[in-house]
């Protein structure tokens, strides 16, 4: 493992520095490719410029990853770590090995949610993560891939319990874990997909399932139906969720009422997987 330090307020502005750097180079390279056309002029290359701003937002994404990495690893407050240095472990100081880690942290962080008030300020940390990296597949398929089904339904479920009080907080958390999935789903083959699916029924008809869990008698069935609504997922994915839940039915495992309280998770899958 890599021990990585960092700066987190200077590294920050630094990001932000450099990205608006590329965006105004990128501005004025169009500004003249522009004009010169106008003015039925030729202009140099401009091919240089654009590998420029393509490095310059590579590197402001890089930063921006190590950032958020030491802001979730060393306790989630952005504003409390301004008294120097932070630091971090990856298996490699590179963008992509940091993204991966990202994910994996910020699962292990919303994992410990566990329904209470307490969770709020938590959530509003994680909100701003999830914002920046939602479109990112990297960090997204890490999210996911830690979680895994059960732990996603059960992340959901959790803030479900803590969300009364104060929606505006943690609503948009849930459907950050929504489109992290559809994100991340986007990248799956089919079969990985369909199994994911399928492995989401299972845990909804069967909650609890991991008596270890600390989820275990939480409603991971409207987790679910909250995952397969109003979602733009992978088409396998929504058959497999689908698939899972007509076995269980044909198994006779789904548990009583459970058509009568949440017959939309099927639904929505069948309505998304087959338009």
């Amino acid at each position: 493992m890599t021990l990585v330090s960092i700066d987190v307020p200077a590294a920050r502005g630094a990001a932000t520095a450099i990205t608006d750097l590329a965006t105004r180079a990128e501005s004025q390279s169009d500004a003249v490719r522009d004009a010169a056309s106008r003015a039925d002029e030729s202009v140099p290359q401009l091919s240089p410029v654009f590998g420029f701003v393509s490095d310059l937002r590579e590197r402001a994404e890089g930063l921006s990853a190590r950032v958020d990495l030491a802001i979730v690893v060393n306790g989630g407050d952005e504003g409390a770590l301004s008294g120097g240095p932070v630091t971090f472990e990856v298996p490699t100081d590179t963008t992509d090995a940091v993204k991966v880690e990202l994910g994996t942290q910020i699962a292990n962080s919303a994992q410990t949610l566990d329904g209470s008030e307490s969770d709020r300020e938590l959530i509003e940390d994680l909100n701003a993560r999830m914002a920046r990296w939602l479109d990112d597949e990297a960090v997204m398929s890490a999210l996911s891939g830690e979680l895994g089904p059960e732990g996603t339904l059960n992340v959901i479920a959790a803030v479900g319990q803590s969300g009364y009080g104060d929606p505006e907080t943690t609503l948009p958390f849930a459907r950050s874990i929504r489109a992290g999935l559809e994100t991340a789903s986007s990248s799956w083959d089919d079969d990985e997909a369909r199994d994911w699916g399928r492995l989401l029924a299972e845990a909804a008809v069967r909650p609890g399932f991991d008596s270890g869990s600390a989820y275990e008698g939480t409603d991971q069935g409207l987790a679910l139906s909250f995952l397969a609504d109003l979602g733009d997922h992978d088409a396998d994915l929504l058959t497999g969720i689908a698939d899972g839940i007509d076995d269980a039915e044909r198994s006779g495992d789904l548990p009583q009422g459970f058509w009568n309280q949440r017959s939309n998770i099927a639904m929505s899958a069948l309505w998304h997987a087959f338009p």
